[in-house]
């Protein structure tokens, strides 16, 4: 007889590794953001227009800059890496994400 909760581990289990990929994702993401600050603020753009643009304070935006400066170079080559490919998955998008139905509020 199999286990009745080997779903729900199988099921956990599942949902940990995509919360994982899933902040590993948010992470690279707030890296390029943060090059892409920088390399507006090299061409004259003032922190100011960029905080009002992005809804932020230009203490986040100076602390986004300082991450992206600092960061590991394979990182930064990572997270341009990872720009690239999502911004091409966008142009041809999963049709599994588009068949799918929004998921239900509160999970």
């Amino acid at each position: 007889m199999d286990d009745p909760m080997s779903g729900i581990r199988a099921a956990r289990e599942h949902l940990e590794e995509t919360e994982k990929e899933a902040a590993r994702m948010v992470a690279f993401s707030r890296l390029y953001l943060g090059l892409q600050i920088l390399e507006a603020r090299e061409a004259g753009v003032p922190q100011k227009d960029i905080a009002t643009l992005l809804s932020l304070t230009r203490e986040q935006v100076r602390r986004l800059s300082v991450a992206a400066r600092d960061a590991d170079p394979a990182a930064v080559e990572h997270a341009r890496a990872l720009f690239k490919l999502r911004t091409r998955e966008r142009q041809v998008q999963s049709p599994i994400l588009l068949l799918a139905p929004e998921p239900p509020n509160g999970l």
